[in-house]
């Protein structure tokens, strides 16, 4: 395996850290648009594997952190953008959903201490005393640097604010179908109307969407209920939710570099950089389901070692290998909430026909993180189950999203949220 170490740092040892995009329009979704921009996050406040949802006029805030490997001080500023709930810019003027003003600059940094990988520290609160927003529903955050003559976007985060109007709550159970029995979690949404909440056609006003695992790639848009009865507002209780239920989440820990933790084959630090080979991985299409404690594809940010983690922790260049004697039509990506649930280039792997495995690497912070292998055919689309299989038992989080188009009226709000577990 050491010999296998050194073949695939040679590998990659081309690999560029500064590339980027062409492409320089905003897009309405989670994404990061320089490969030198790393470890985003972008959470409630307290809670750093949760999903940027906040209660309209509550006292919480949202933060967004991240390094830019540049170094230095870049400007960086941010705009908030009201959309529709299927994330389309709203037709809604800033004045009526924001009070205060955006555009500001994102002016909290500090630059990392003793470590091999220098970097910058950026770290944004919101709302905060230039800016609040006056109405729910779906929002788009984006960071651009430079001024406001010549500025460019480098970060899009979408996230959520409610009013709670209405109780939605979830559960998952078994699939009616037979072929989806063993595979697949067949979501019921159930919500409650308050009894000061008037709602004139819940069943044409109202749409659930549902999120696994905190993803955005796969989550179901568009879920109307069926019928209402007095308070209560069914969804079709057939398989009209069915989401594959997958396999537990891969993971690894390298809040240390001082050993190696489990799934860390080895840890090699020198002079010019930091290497962690991980445990060579299997395909696992076709093997039982084994219960593991997992993060649910998320990720944390920091190390077992120093104080001060955001500044203190260091970055690795992370390789992963996949046994593999067969080679896929289509192209392999590690994914998961790090890589924005996306099959980003930087982590898109190669075969190496003469020892029969995928290769890839990336360059990461300190921390603890889920993932998984994914494909992608030539349509873009993304298939988690080709190496990973699916199975019922698997444990997954779920949110559920409730949005009230009101007949006339110029926005979409959101008006209830819930999060559950399918282990009951």
């Amino acid at each position: 395996m050491k010999h296998l170490f050194l073949i695939i740092l040679g590998f990659f040892a081309a690999v560029s850290l500064c590339a980027q995009e062409d492409n320089y329009d905003v897009v309405y979704h989670d994404h990061i648009y320089y490969s030198h921009l790393k470890s985003v996050k972008f959470t409630h406040s307290g809670l750093v594997t949760s999903l940027p949802i906040i209660d309209l006029g509550s006292s919480g805030r949202l933060m967004l952190h991240f390094d830019d490997m540049e170094g230095g001080g870049n400007i960086y500023t941010y705009e908030i953008i009201h959309c529709t709930k299927d994330w389309q810019p709203s037709d809604i003027e800033k004045i009526e959903y924001l009070e205060g003003f955006d555009n500001e600059e994102v002016d909290e940094l500090e630059f990392s201490a003793g470590t091999m990988y220098d970097y910058t520290y950026y770290n944004l609160t919101i709302p905060n005393e230039d800016v609040r927003w006056t109405l729910s529903g779906n929002y788009l955050l984006v960071i651009y640097e430079g001024d406001d003559s010549d500025r460019i976007p480098v970060i899009t985060r979408r996230f959520m604010v409610v009013e709670p109007m209405v109780g939605i709550g979830g559960t998952v159970e078994t699939p009616f179908s037979v072929s989806k029995l063993k595979t697949h979690h067949r979501i019921e949404i159930t919500a409650y109307l308050n009894e000061d909440v008037s709602i004139n056609d819940p069943v044409s006003e109202l749409e659930a969407v549902v999120i696994q695992n905190g993803r955005w790639d796969n989550a179901i848009f568009g879920l109307a209920p069926k019928f209402q009865a007095r308070a209560r507002i069914n969804w079709d209780r057939t398989d009209q939710i069915l989401m594959p239920a997958l396999k537990e989440f891969r993971n690894f820990d390298i809040r240390t570099f001082k050993y190696t933790t489990d799934f860390v084959h080895t840890i090699d630090l020198r002079k010019d950089g930091n290497d962690v080979l991980l445990e060579l991985a299997e395909v696992r299409t076709y093997r039982n389901y084994i219960s593991d404690i997992d993060a649910n594809g998320r990720f944390i940010l920091t190390n077992s070692e120093r104080a001060e983690p955001h500044i203190s922790s260091d970055y690795a260049n992370v390789i992963f290998s996949l046994d593999s004697r067969e080679i896929f039509e289509k192209d392999v990506y590690v994914m998961g909430a790090f890589t924005d649930w996306q099959p980003r280039e930087e982590f898109k792997l190669e075969y190496d026909a003469s020892r029969e495995i995928y290769v890839g690497s990336a360059m990461l912070k300190q921390g603890y993180y889920d993932y998984m292998y994914v494909t992608k055919d030539r349509d873009g689309k993304i298939n988690c189950e080709d190496i990973e299989g699916s199975w019922f038992e698997t444990e997954n989080d779920y949110t559920l999203l409730l949005y009230y188009s009101q007949f006339g009226a110029e926005y979409d709000r959101l008006i209830g949220s819930s999060s559950f577990n399918s282990n009951k």
